[in-house]
Order: C-alpha cells, then structure tokens, then sequence
C-alpha cells in the first residue's frame, strides 16, 4: 500500500471529492499519529430533492486510487442516523464509492483513511527538544508546531493532529560510568587479567591477583558481578526507566525505548548509550503549537546505580 507523502498530495484528493457532489461541504483532517493515519473527512449538506436528483444523474459514484486508501466509511446523519455499508468496491486498482444510499440523506459524510509515512508528518509539523543541564537534573524544552496552519486553513475548516509524538534523547553511558564504585572496576580488571595470563610459570602473579579478587569480592557481598550488571539493565527497561521522568504542561509522557546505539559497560557488558523518551501532545488550527517541559531526575539515576553495588 503506497502512502501519502505530503499535504499536496491530500489536498488533491479533498478537491476531487469536493467537485464530485454539489452542496454545503465542511472538509476536515485528523491526523492519528499512533495509527499512522490521516483521516480526510467532509460533511455534505444536499436538503433540496433538486439538488439529489442532479447529483444522482451526473455522480452516482467517486473514485479514488485504492492503492493509497487504507478505509471508506459512509454515514447518514439526517432526517436519521445511519452507516452506509456495502457501497465501496474496488477494481483495476481503483476504489469506487457509491454515493446513491447518502444521497438519500439530507446530510452525510465522507471519512476516507490514509496511511500516511513519517516525511508527512516532519512536513506538516516542525518540533524541537532541547536539552539544559541542571545540578540534579536535566531538563529537556519541547515544542511542536504546525509548519503551514494558514495553507491548511485553504482546504479544511478543522484540522486535528492528534498525539504527535516529540522525541527526547537522555544520555545515559557517561553516568553509569561515573557511578559504578572503583572496586567493582577493579575486580573487572583482576578477572580479564586472570583470564588472559598463560604463563604457566607466573604462579605467583596468579596467586597475587587471586587474592586481590577475593578481597574484592567481599566489597560486592553475596551476589555476583553478572547479577549486579543485571539489576543496573533492569534500570534501563522501558518500563522502569521511565519513572525517572516527567512531563509538564502541553505534553503528556508516553513511552521510552532503547537507543540503538550500545556500549561496552565495564569493559564486558552492552548497554545503551542513551534512552528515547517520546512525548505527545495535540495541535489543531485553533492551538496551532504547544510547548512543554520534560524533566529527567538524573540524581536519582545516579543514586539507584550507586545503591546497586552497595
């Protein structure tokens, strides 16, 4: 299924459909981010039995590219509430509606469902996220806004961008570094020199760096090094990371991932070097930006991998 590209590709299509019916239309676009859908949808006032007979003659149906549409839905709203069903075929890559049943009505509408890929939304949409360290924290300005609310208005008298996602990175290797004790350090370099010593004459190195080990050891308590590397990657699950964030005013927190981008922890171990924490918020004509503040607690960050190793 190909994919609208950009608002001049939808703003064709909203004029194809406007010419096809005569009467009082309303266009409108709502943009569900999470779906990855742009909805294009226009009330159709035609309350004269004049105005249903000509448009019954001349544009008893519509037809769109059923390569780019994803959903059709018809409905009847007066004199009574109603879904169209059963007036959408398609043919040699071609989607035909017909408009016979919502002619019926005095008023209608057309929602027709388009996937639409990410260069859409970056061209529909311009958003920022900007990072500024504090002692305790670090605290990230979001803004998005709508790139062109003045074109849009052209062609639609509501649009609504709902849940645009804003993406903040937090870099997180260089505190992880800085917050694992020397001695467990230590003892990573005992056990890769351990590892790596092939002298079968060095016994007394050996013996030597085998002493450093256990003394070492008694630092790290009961548990192992591995399961203490665990519990510092459970920190940086989705799920868990998230609660050293927080969002305020025009955005609302959604998810955090994994960056894709890994490091050797201590020398032996992968972890992310930086976690994405997406926020979303909603824009529309009327509140054409929205402005906010995320705020990552990264004492709190640092003091959890402390109390890891304690």
């Amino acid at each position: 299924m190909s994919e609208i590209h950009n608002a001049n590709e939808l703003l064709d299509i909203v004029r194809k459909v406007s010419e096809t019916i005569r009467g009082e239309k309303r266009n409108s676009l709502r943009i569900e981010c999470m779906n990855g859908l742009g909805v294009y949808g226009t009330h159709i006032s035609v309350d004269s039995k004049f105005s249903k007979w000509v448009n019954g003659l001349t544009h008893e149906s519509m037809v769109v590219p059923a390569s780019q549409v994803y959903e059709v839905r018809t409905t009847g709203f007066s004199p009574y509430p109603q879904t169209i069903k059963g007036n959408i075929t398609r043919t040699d890559g071609k989607l035909v509606i017909d408009l016979k049943p919502a002619l019926k009505f005095d008023l209608f509408s057309i929602e027709i469902s388009y996937r639409m890929d990410d260069e859409f939304l970056k061209g529909l949409v311009s958003a920022r996220s900007s990072p500024e360290p504090l002692s305790d924290k670090v605290k990230y300005e979001l803004s998005a806004q709508l790139r062109n609310p003045e074109g849009l208005e052209l062609g639609f008298s509501e649009v609504e961008i709902e849940e645009f996602p804003v993406s903040a990175r937090v870099q997180i290797a260089e505190r992880i570094n800085m917050n694992v004790p020397d001695y467990v350090k230590d003892l990573l370099k005992v056990e890769t020199q351990l590892l790596n010593e092939r002298n079968p004459h060095a016994s007394k190195k050996v013996i030597e760096l085998q002493s450093q080990k256990v003394r070492l050891l008694k630092k790290l308590g009961k548990a192992s090094l591995t399961d203490k590397i665990q519990d510092l990657s459970l920190l940086l699950t989705p799920s868990r990371f998230i609660n050293y964030v927080k969002t305020i005013e025009d955005f609302k927190l959604h998810q955090c991932e994994r960056g894709t981008d890994f490091f050797q922890a201590l020398g032996m171990f992968q972890l992310p070097k930086s976690m994405n924490v997406i926020s979303r918020t909603d824009l529309n004509l009327k509140k054409p930006a929205a402005k906010g503040t995320m705020v990552y607690e990264s004492k709190k960050f640092d003091e959890e991998i402390a109390d890891l190793f304690k």
